[in-house]
């Protein structure tokens, strides 16, 4: 009897499962290319399974570390502009793009209260709403949130802050530091400071503010809201005598729902 060729001692070595290929040949027509497009289909079939599996497993995606809160760390506080109810206003320089922004400080406990005082949760939602070239532009919010010993050198000198220090009640919730700063677009003037300097404003500069200002108002009225707070303070100018108006602590939805309550 003759013994094995060449060609089939090579294909033996290669393995019990290449050698039971050529040792069955084609079949009903069927070579032993399509036995193998038949294995790498379940393969694929195996494959879409485990996929599908592992996708019902996953029940929320991981939030990526960039879609966090950012904190006052990314920026550098420049010089004290201004001061409100709840906090200093900065003017400060974003350390990633250089540019110069306006950061309004918000103290998580104010006096006896803990928590977002209501006035900046509402101008946070209009800000984040209303988009107009002569309405202040707000960024990003900011956390002082484990960076806490950047925000400590304007509280230290704060008269304001250390009275109420006298009043706080020291609880749980003293674990939770960390204040929230606004960020908005800088604007390097404001009606007041230009008048208490007797600035002499010309005809047509006068009649260009007025109507910038009637238009961020019209936009406002459109998109259901009343400011409310009009003074020379809340309206802010650039070099190029362009206004922002700004402050909308005050402002307030104008909804039909409320307008129907004003009859009652």
């Amino acid at each position: 009897m003759p013994g094995p060729s060449v060609g089939s001692a090579a294909i033996s070595k290669n393995g019990p499962q290449h050698a039971q290929l050529q040792q069955h040949p084609a079949v009903n027509g069927t070579s032993s290319s399509s036995a193998a497009d038949t294995t790498n289909k379940n393969n694929t079939h195996n494959n879409n399974n485990e996929h599908a599996d592992a996708t019902q497993q996953v029940t929320m995606p991981e939030r990526h570390w960039s879609l966090m809160t950012r904190t006052i760390a990314h920026y550098e506080r420049l010089e004290q502009i201004g001061e409100g109810t709840y906090g200093q206003v900065y003017k400060a320089r974003c350390k990633d793009t250089n540019q110069i922004v306006a950061m309004k400080k918000i103290r998580v406990h104010h006096g006896k209260d803990w928590g977002m005082p209501p006035t900046v949760i509402r101008e946070i939602k209009i800000l984040k709403r209303l988009k107009h070239p002569n309405l202040v532009r707000m960024m990003e919010v900011v956390s002082s949130k484990g960076v806490e010993h950047l925000d400590e050198e304007d509280e230290s000198t704060d008269v304001r802050f250390q009275k109420k220090q006298k009043d706080r009640v020291v609880d749980a919730r003293e674990g939770y530091k960390g204040n929230l700063f606004l960020v908005l677009e800088y604007v390097s003037h404001d009606l007041t400071g230009l008048m208490d300097i007797a600035y002499q404003f010309t005809p047509v500069q006068i009649k260009s503010i007025f109507k910038q200002l009637l238009e961020a108002l019209d936009f406002m009225h459109q998109n259901k809201y009343v400011h409310r707070d009009i003074k020379s303070s809340n309206i802010l100018l650039d070099h190029h005598f362009r206004i922002k108006l700004a402050d909308f602590g005050l402002a307030r939805c104008i909804e039909p729902p409320i307008l129907d309550n004003l009859h009652e």
